[in-house]
C-alpha cells in the first residue's frame, strides 16, 4: 500500500510537470572561490526528547571568524542540498558577485525518532515539527540548533542577518518560526506552501490580516497545478487547495504593508520551479542589505476607497513605536481610554488605578482601590470599575469621588454602551448581567449573554467586548489615531505599560 501511495503521488507530480532549467547562477562557474559543506548530528533536546536531528552547515570561501556572519537555515535540509536544487552552488555564484553578503547555511533535517523495538518502526517527525503553529520549533531553532553551530562559527545575532527557508509543510514552519520570533528572523522563502487545513496554517491570512505588522520579508512561490488534476480544479486535497491558499496569503501579507512577493508558476508540489527560481529569490530576499527591514503601512491607505474598518493600521501607526510608560507593576488590567486621550489602567496586586495622560506621564489616579479590575469609561465621562473581590460596580469622578453603582455584582468584565446600558460577565457564575439604569440588575442566564454578545448590532448601541475593534471603539475613542495607544506586556519581573502616540 506504501509504494502504491508513493507511486501515485510521483504521478501527479510527473502529470503536472513543467520545464524550468536551471539557469547560469545554479551552475559551477570557473574562477568562483567554492564554500565547504560538513554534515553533523544534533543529539536529542528538550524540545523534541528522543529525537536528534541530522544537519549540514555550508561556509562560504569568504568566511571571516573575526565578523559575525549572516545565516540561513533550510528546512528539509537534504533537499536544498540535492543537486536537483543546488544552494551551495548558488550561495558561491551570489557571494561571489557581492549579490548575498558571505552567508552560512544551515541545513536542517527533520527528526526522526528511534524505534524502541523490532517490532516498531521509527517515526518521522516532520508534521508535528513543521505544521505545528506554536512556538516549539523557532525555540527548538534558537536554544538547540544555532547555538551548537555557533560553537564552530561566528554566527550574527542580528535579525536582520538571519533568513529562513522551507518548502510544501516547511515553508509553514519557516513561515511560523519567524512570526513567533521576529525579533530573531526578518527573511522567509516559503516554496509551494502547504498554508491549508492540516493544523491550522489556513487561518494564517486572518491573523496576519488582524496582526500588528512585524519586520518581515516574505517571497512565496506556488505552482497553479500544486494538488490540482482536470477532474478537480479546486484541488485533491481534502485540507484545501494550494495555489488558492498561497494567493490568500500573498494578499493578507500585502494588506498589512508587508514586504512580500508571489510567483505563482505553472509545476505542480515539486521543486522544479524552486530550484530555477532559487538565484532570483534568494536577491530578492537580501536586496539592500545590510538595511534593516522595516513595517511600512500599506501603500492603499493614501488612495481612495480605504476602508479603515477593522484594520490594524486604523489603531496603530507604523512611524510612532511602541516605548514603555512608567515603571513596572505587579499587574496591569483594564486599560481604558477617555475621549482627552487620558489611558486609566489598575494594579489589583498593590490595590491601586493609574493615569497616563496623552504625552505618556502617570499619576496615582485612586489609591485603596480594592482590587479594580475591569476599567471602563462612561458616557457621562466618570471611569466605571469593578472590585469582584467585593461583588460591587462603582465609578469614580475627576477627582478621585467614589459611587457605588451595583451591589452583589461579581463582573469579571463589563461593557457600557452609549444609552447607559451594562453589559456584564459575572465572574461565579459565568453569566451575564445587565442594567439600563443605575442600581437595576438583572442576572440574565447563558442563552442571554449569547443574545447580549450577538444583539448590539440591531441595538444600534457600542459592542460588548467580545469583539476586539469592538473594544477599541468603546474604550475611548481608539478607531481615531489622534489618541495614544496603549498595550501591556507581562514579563516575569511584572508588568508593564507601553503607548504609541500619534
Amino acid at each position: 500500500m506504501k509504494l502504491l501511495a508513493v507511486v501515485l503521488l510521483l504521478g501527479s507530480v510527473l502529470a503536472h510537470a513543467v520545464d524550468y532549467p536551471l539557469g547560469p547562477d545554479s551552475q559551477p562557474q570557473s574562477g568562483v572561490p567554492k564554500g565547504s559543506v560538513a554534515t553533523y548530528e544534533l543529539h536529542a533536546g528538550k524540545f523534541y526528547p528522543g529525537t536528534p536531528h541530522t544537519y549540514s552547515i555550508y561556509v562560504p570561501a569568504q568566511y571571516d571568524a573575526a565578523k559575525p556572519t549572516a545565516v540561513m537555515i533550510f528546512l528539509d535540509g537534504a533537499a536544498f542540498l540535492s543537486d536537483k536544487v543546488r544552494v551551495p552552488i548558488v550561495f558561491d555564484n551570489l557571494i561571489a558577485k557581492h549579490d548575498l553578503p558571505p552567508v552560512i547555511g544551515i541545513f536542517i533535517n527533520p527528526g526522526t525518532l528511534p524505534a524502541i523495538s523490532d517490532q516498531s518502526q521509527n517515526r518521522v517527525e516532520r508534521i508535528f515539527e513543521y505544521d505545528s503553529l506554536g512556538d516549539r520549533y523557532s525555540r527548538f531553532l534558537l536554544e538547540e540548533l544555532i547555538p551548537a553551530v555557533a560553537k564552530k562559527y561566528n554566527l550574527s545575532n542580528d535579525p536582520n542577518d538571519r533568513a529562513l527557508c522551507g518548502l510544501s509543510t516547511g515553508a509553514v514552519g519557516a513561515f511560523m518560526a519567524a512570526w513567533n520570533r521576529p525579533d530573531q528572523f526578518h527573511r522567509v522563502l516559503s516554496f509551494i506552501g502547504t498554508y491549508v487545513a492540516m493544523k491550522g496554517a489556513d487561518a494564517l491570512p486572518a491573523l496576519i490580516r488582524k496582526t500588528e505588522p512585524k519586520p518581515l520579508r516574505i517571497f512565496l512561490q506556488d505552482g497553479k497545478n500544486d494538488h490540482i488534476v482536470p477532474a478537480e480544479p479546486y484541488g485533491t486535497y481534502f485540507a484545501g487547495s494550494w495555489p488558492i491558499n498561497n494567493q490568500v496569503m500573498f494578499e493578507a501579507l500585502e494588506s498589512a504593508g508587508y514586504d512580500a512577493k508571489l510567483e505563482m508558476g505553472d509545476g505542480g508540489h515539486d521543486m522544479e520551479q524552486p530550484a530555477s527560481i532559487m538565484p532570483g529569490a534568494l536577491r530578492w530576499l537580501w536586496r539592500g542589505y545590510p538595511d534593516a527591514i522595516v513595517v511600512h503601512e500599506p501603500a492603499a491607505m493614501s488612495q481612495p476607497g480605504w476602508d479603515p474598518r477593522g484594520k490594524v493600521y486604523s489603531v496603530v501607526s507604523v512611524d510612532k513605536p511602541w516605548e514603555q510608560i512608567g515603571g513596572s507593576y505587579g499587574f496591569v488590567a483594564g486599560p481604558t481610554g477617555d475621549k482627552d486621550g487620558n489611558v486609566f489602567f489598575s494594579d489589583p496586586m498593590a490595590n491601586r488605578i493609574y493615569k497616563a495622560d496623552p504625552n505618556g506621564k502617570i499619576t496615582l489616579f485612586k489609591d485603596q482601590s480594592k482590587g479594580v479590575r475591569a476599567l471602563r469609561v462612561g458616557p457621562d465621562g466618570r471611569l466605571y470599575a469593578s472590585q469582584p473581590a467585593f461583588k460591587r460596580v462603582v465609578s469614580y469622578g475627576p477627582d478621585g469621588d467614589e459611587r457605588e453603582v451595583a451591589q452583589d455584582v461579581e463582573a469579571n468584565d463589563f461593557a457600557i454602551t452609549a444609552q447607559s446600558t451594562f453589559y456584564l460577565q459575572t465572574q461565579s457564575t459565568k453569566r451575564s448581567a445587565t442594567s439600563t439604569r443605575t442600581g437595576e440588575y438583572a442576572r440574565s442566564t447563558t442563552e442571554a449573554k449569547s443574545q447580549c454578545l450577538r444583539g448590539w448590532r440591531s441595538r444600534r448601541t457600542k459592542p460588548c467586548l467580545s469583539s476586539p475593534i469592538g473594544k477599541l471603539d468603546l474604550l475611548g475613542h481608539f478607531k481615531s489615531r489622534r489618541t495614544d495607544r496603549f498595550k501591556t506586556v507581562n514579563r516575569s519581573t511584572g508588568s508593564r505599560c507601553r503607548k504609541q502616540d500619534g
